[in-house]
């Protein structure tokens, strides 16, 4: 079951997100814990990063994002989103 998640990024508009929580049932569970967040987001390249802490969670290790894929990388506690 997918859910979506509108992230009001200043400059870039709105931003859906379709988040799966079959993927990564605990970030997801901690993330909608965590909402409604105000954090200052940080667009580098195609990534927009977002500060966020949701405590130690590892549920898979990859090292890049595909197109449109949200990812938390947990040393650096931020939320993520490839745009293109």
């Amino acid at each position: 079951m997918e859910s979506e998640l509108i992230l009001e990024v200043k400059d870039l508009g709105n931003i859906v997100v379709r988040l799966e929580p079959a993927l990564s049932p605990l970030t997801y569970a901690r993330l909608g814990k965590s909402l409604p967040a105000r954090a200052n987001a940080i667009k580098y390249s195609q990534v927009i990063l977002i500060p966020l802490d949701l405590g130690l969670v590892s549920e898979g290790k990859r090292t890049g994002l595909k197109p449109y894929e949200v990812g938390y990388w947990v040393k650096k506690k931020e939320f993520s989103n490839r745009v293109g």
